[in-house]
């Protein structure tokens, strides 16, 4: 089982409360999305070098397997610019295709002044580079492991800068466990912590192991480990054996030496629905205080990994050096204080819109076009040229196109009535093979002059055995739902309905809204 991983920082799921200062966390909001409008297609992450990067496995290619390693930045941890592959995945022999090079981790080597990717294939590969997104180039050679570990299947891992020092943390996976059941547990793993040799490209082959004076079933299914260095005490944090689910274990070693003994304790019983991906270090500047933010990765009711959202929330440490249990509260955030990254915030054409859907709404995916034709109608806000509307739509292998119209109307009364013929801006239709695997943006061009106050929508329909997948969102409280209405049509529904043969065929989602966003200029 080898488990193909991104690296990411948060994306969309903060809002910022301070200029550079100060962002907030929630529980609720978990897909991420960068400036131009695409889902952050990178799945198990890391955060790090002067601006923040974020990097993972990249599923809108493949969607059933992993495909490459993409990178975003963010100066704000709030708006992300997608930087492109680390990597040409079409032509490295070491990552090449489907699947490979999983949990991906970056380091930077201060002597030589190359950043330095480790990766899980078979094994982990190290490719080097002068940048920390993009040109890496891989070693001939794999790194040298512990001959205990060696015998395994070494799997998830991470690697981390301590001191100065560079330390591996990671599992090795035991597939011919006796003691196994038809149901549970499949496997056996087990963590191991070690250092690096001084060029960060390999590790002295020695390892200890990461357990718990119990050495139970907890001990023996851990994995995505991570590694932080606190107040003279080891972390290592990990989560127990759950291959892209929706939530595992937390647990949490501490010890005062990497070679242990080790203190054991469980900070949840499902990481708050996901899984631990890793720990990020935000830097007060003020204080120069370091809070430690759990990060995991979840699949939030979506029916593929290429799905995942993300949750992020700062661990709590008491005085004894213990950490308290995650606050899995749908409705918690979090506040923290933090260093911003170098150069100014990122910006596109999505972060500029006025007309669109909430940026950090919570946002859930809804796979439902074999049964529905959706119309999201929404009021211009200003005057100028509507030049596209976008949608964010994943695809599979649908046979029939998904057609995208882009109209205004007179009124929402008009609308329903019958023999109401809306006046058509502009319209795309969208076969598999023009999406992703994930929430890209679908894109109708439209250039047509619209004014303020003018009344607009957008008709989503494509009936397939097979549903296309878009993003809705509970509207808030404060928002004007004759601003934003979201309407349904059954697919084959065009007759009239209800007892008195009076209601029309279109009903309306209740306080939800499609995700979407225009371009008016």
């Amino acid at each position: 089982m080898r488990f193909s991983r991104i690296a990411i920082v948060a994306a969309g799921l903060f809002s910022q409360l301070a200029i550079g200062a100060t962002t907030q966390f929630s529980n609720e909001r978990r897909f991420m999305f960068d400036v131009d409008g695409n889902f952050i297609d990178a799945y198990g992450s890391k955060i790090n070098y002067g601006k923040y990067y974020l990097y993972g496995n990249s599923w809108s290619i493949e969607g059933s397997e992993a495909y490459g390693i993409k990178s975003y930045s963010s100066v704000d941890l709030v708006n992300w610019r997608y930087e492109g592959f680390l990597y040409d995945p079409t032509t490295t022999n070491d990552c090449s295709g489907s699947g490979g090079c999983g949990r991906p981790h970056i380091i930077y080597n201060a002597k030589t002044k190359k950043y330095i990717l480790w990766a899980n294939n078979d094994g982990y590969v190290v490719a080097t580079s002068d940048h920390p997104a993009t040109g890496y180039k891989f070693l001939s050679s794999q790194p040298a492991l512990d001959p205990v570990v060696a015998k395994l299947n070494p799997a998830d891992f991470a690697v981390e800068l301590i001191n100065n020092e560079g330390y591996i943390v990671y599992s090795g996976l035991n597939f011919t466990i006796t003691d196994g059941g038809s149901l549970w547990p499949q496997i056996s793993q087990s963590l191991y912590l070690g250092h690096l040799t001084s060029d960060l490209v390999n590790t002295t082959t020695v390892a200890y192991d990461v357990k718990s004076e119990a050495n139970d079933i907890v001990d023996n299914q851990a994995e995505s480990p991570d590694l932080i260095f606190r107040n003279g005490l080891w972390y290592v944090f990990a989560s127990n054996t759950c291959g892209y689910c929706s939530g595992t274990l937390a647990i949490v070693y501490r010890s005062s030496s990497i070679q242990g003994p080790w203190k054991r304790q469980i900070l949840s019983g499902d990481s708050c629905n996901s899984q631990l991906e890793g720990i990020l270090p935000l830097v007060d500047p003020k204080t120069k205080e370091t809070t430690y933010v759990w990060h995991g990765t979840s699949v939030p009711g979506g029916p593929r990994t290429g799905f995942g959202g993300h949750i992020f929330q700062p661990l709590v440490f008491n005085k004894d050096g213990s950490v308290q249990d995650l606050n899995c509260s749908p409705e918690a955030t979090f506040e923290v204080d933090f260093t911003p990254g170098e150069g100014t915030a990122a910006s596109g054409l999505a972060s500029q819109s006025t007309d669109k859907s909430p940026d950090l709404a919570t946002y859930s995916a809804v796979c439902d076009s074999d049964q529905y034709i959706l119309y999201q109608t929404w009021t211009a806000e200003r005057t100028g040229l509507l030049e596209s509307v976008s949608v964010n739509i994943a695809a599979t292998t649908q046979t029939t196109a998904l057609k995208v119209t882009v109209f205004n109307f007179s009124s929402v009364q008009d609308l329903l009535e019958p023999g109401y013929t809306f006046n058509t801006l502009g319209e795309s239709s969208f076969l598999p093979s023009n999406l992703t695997w994930v929430f890209n943006n679908a894109t109708v061009h439209v250039d047509a002059q619209v004014s303020a106050g003018e009344r607009l929508g957008l008709q989503i329909s494509g009936a397939d055995f097979a549903p296309y997948c878009h993003l809705e969102y509970p509207l808030a409280a404060n928002q004007k739902s004759e601003d934003l209405i979201l309407f349904q049509q059954g697919i084959g529904q065009y007759s009239a309905r209800g007892p008195k043969g009076s209601s029309p065929p279109i009903q309306v989602r209740e306080r939800r809204g499609l995700k979407f966003w225009s371009v008016v200029n």
